[in-house]
């Protein structure tokens, strides 16, 4: 119990001091490639990069983590990551931004699926929503510093971005140390060699598995296409300056310290398919706001919409994604959690890139309504999925009455 909570912390540790750095990269990195000459759609494809990564590698760093160790992956991707921060300070040319953001997402893949893991394995299992909720507030807390870090080093001129990346690499290798020293492996414990038939059932639920993947597809497409564009959406379109714009990224982020471990709470007490159903609320709130009154107020209501969306997603898809992978044999959870949570990545890829094309072909109002559009695709998809779930089938409404009455009704009467 006392190495997992020692995990437990230093895995929030590490995501705390990996996203402050990243996030000021995550800033800094659009006006950068503007400066380099590249276009709206270059700097999608920039931010896309990183997702195609992902998608490509993700599946094989999850089969990676359960072959050699969680702990060994995790440790590797953080190095990695050290090694993309330090690459940004050299990086004079549209295709080394280019060759980077995709290393970074080689790094990110590796990260991904043993961190969840271990976070999975060393949590009560009434509590794993609220793990990744602190988790993931950890990661806004850092972001919303790094936001407002790197909105002053833009203040600075040219020489801000050698100083944003270089604030990036000490940050990489302070989260590199606490992994290295403090996170521990836990032992899974080994199964006998599979028999044909379990390795066919294995493969049968894993297919039953990927319609999960749609629904992960469609959110984090909707959820993804302005968060890398938001910088510029603001300037260009809202008419703030770039001190403005890093305000209110991190005054958003800092609503995730409040609202993530709650959405982690209600998601393991309450209701995690109505919790499901946040983001995509949040996404409708915030494309209405940018639409219709461009602005500092519309956009710190809007991107707060986003950031709180995002809080209450991210725990409760990894709460699902953890019971899920525990249909197979313990030793294959991180590659199951790895094939599922590519499905997203998939989205966090097409959003930037599309957002990018539509900009560039029809503008920042054609981008806004594809976003409704796509968030509605995203709701329906969700509905007819969850009525057909065997687990938890419920729509989204009958989610949120079901957990009203469980909360007021004793379990000996449900």
């Amino acid at each position: 119990m006392t190495h997992s909570r020692t995990t437990l912390r230093a895995v929030i540790l590490e995501g705390f001091f990996s996203r402050l750095g990243f996030a000021v990269i995550y800033f800094v990195l659009p006006f950068y490639a503007m400066k380099l000459g590249m276009s709206f759609a270059e700097v999608g494809l920039v931010a896309a990069l990183r997702g195609v990564a992902i998608i490509l590698v993700k599946p094989v760093m999850g089969i990676a983590a359960d072959r050699y160790g969680r702990k060994t992956v995790y440790i590797g991707s953080l190095a990695g990551r050290f090694i993309v921060s330090a690459l940004f300070i050299v990086a004079v040319t549209p295709w080394t931004i280019y060759a980077i953001r995709f290393l970074h997402g080689v790094s990110m893949a590796a990260r991904g699926p043993s961190a969840a893991t271990i976070i999975a394995e060393h949590s009560p299992p009434d509590r794993v929503a609220r793990a990744y909720s602190w988790y993931y507030t950890a990661r806004e807390l850092g972001a919303s510093l790094g936001y407002l870090v790197g909105g002053s080093f833009l203040a600075l001129g040219d020489k801000g971005y050698f100083i944003a990346f270089i604030f990036a690499s000490v940050s990489s290798a302070i989260s590199l140390c606490l992994a290295m020293y403090f996170v521990h492996e836990k032992e899974v414990n080994d199964s006998s060699r599979e028999s044909a038939a379990q390795k066919a059932a294995s493969f049968s639920n894993l297919r039953s598995l990927w319609k999960y993947g749609g629904l992960g597809v469609l959110i984090a497409t909707a959820g993804s296409m302005l968060t890398p564009l938001f910088p510029l959406l603001a300037t260009q379109h809202g008419g703030l300056n770039e001190v403005q714009v890093g305000m209110i990224i991190s005054l958003s982020s800092l609503v995730t310290i409040f609202s993530g471990p709650l959405f982690g709470w209600l998601a393991d007490k309450f209701s995690r398919t109505a919790i499901l159903a946040v983001r995509s609320l949040a996404n409708i709130t915030s494309s209405l706001l940018f639409l219709g009154s461009p602005g500092f107020a519309s956009f710190l209501v809007g991107r707060t919409a986003d950031d709180v969306g995002k809080a209450a997603f991210r725990p409760a898809w990894n709460s699902l994604l953890s019971e899920l992978s525990q249909r197979f044999n313990p030793k294959q959870r991180a590659r199951v959690i790895a094939y599922l949570d590519t499905a997203s990545s998939l989205g966090d890829v097409l959003g930037p890139a599309l957002a990018g094309w539509l900009w560039d072909w029809k503008g920042v109002v054609w981008l806004l309504v594809a976003r409704l559009v796509i968030t509605a695709a995203g709701e329906i998809y969700t509905i007819v999925l969850l009525q057909h779930s065997t687990s938890k089938s419920m729509t989204t409404l009958t989610a949120i009455v079901h957990g009203f009455v469980r909360w007021f009704t004793p379990a000996s009467k449900l």
